[in-house]
Parts: C-alpha cells; sequence; structure tokens
C-alpha cells in the first residue's frame, strides 16, 4: 500500500487474521506519524503469528493485540537510541493509555518497535 512516497509492507509470514479493531486503529495512527515524519517504508515484523514468549505476560499477539514495526534501520549514528526513544514517546502520546509502546531490543538483533492495545481497568 502506497502513501506518497512510503510503503506499508508487511514482512513475509506476518499474519493479521484476527487482528483487533484497536489495532487497526493504532496502526493508523503509527502510519500517519511515519508519513509525517518522512520517516520511509513502515514494515510490520509481526501481527498474530510468532513466537513471543519473553514477555513477563501472555503476548498480546496471539489475540490480535499487537503488532511489531522494523525500526532498525531507520537511523545510524551516535544519536540513533535517542531517536529511537524520541519515536517511541511520540506514539506513546498519540495513542495514549490503552496502549503500549515499547522500543524493544534497541541496537540488538531483534530491535523492533512493539504496539499492544492493553486497556486499563477502570476502578
Amino acid at each position: 500500500m502506497c502513501l506518497g512516497d512510503e510503503v506499508i509492507s508487511l514482512k513475509p509470514g506476518v499474519r493479521l487474521l484476527g487482528l483487533s479493531p484497536q489495532m487497526v486503529f493504532a496502526h493508523t495512527v503509527v502510519a500517519a506519524y511515519w508519513v509525517e515524519t518522512q520517516l520511509g517504508n513502515v514494515t510490520v515484523t509481526s501481527g498474530c503469528d510468532g513466537n513471543h514468549t519473553n514477555a513477563p505476560r501472555p503476548s498480546g499477539h496471539y489475540v490480535g493485540n499487537a503488532l511489531d514495526y522494523h525500526i532498525k534501520s531507520l537511523w545510524v549514528g551516535p544519536q540513533r537510541a535517542s531517536k529511537v526513544i524520541a519515536l517511541r514517546d511520540a506514539l506513546r502520546s498519540a495513542l495514549r493509555d490503552d496502549f503500549l509502546v515499547l522500543a524493544e531490543d534497541v541496537d540488538g538483533p531483534n530491535e523492533h518497535l512493539h504496539v499492544e492495545w492493553l486497556p486499563k481497568r477502570i476502578t
């Protein structure tokens, strides 16, 4: 899918079957931010697929409540980590409290942005 010069793509093997409406909304916000800030191609690296056992709780991926995005090649240089954190913080702000946004494995081999619908319970 093209948005001007930017392209939204799925890494081979990514499954979106069962993606929640909340995550469709979140993806729209992420893609709009990518375009607005001219980050280039938006690549979803995981949806309702893969092995997500490193989390301290059951993964939202298995129930359609999480997406991962490729960020490893967005920037190079000494300011790279701060730009990754700025991206994470901007998306946290845009998506608000019911979404978890993490920059995972920064500078590691599995670096990615994790976005998950994790609604706060009203008490």
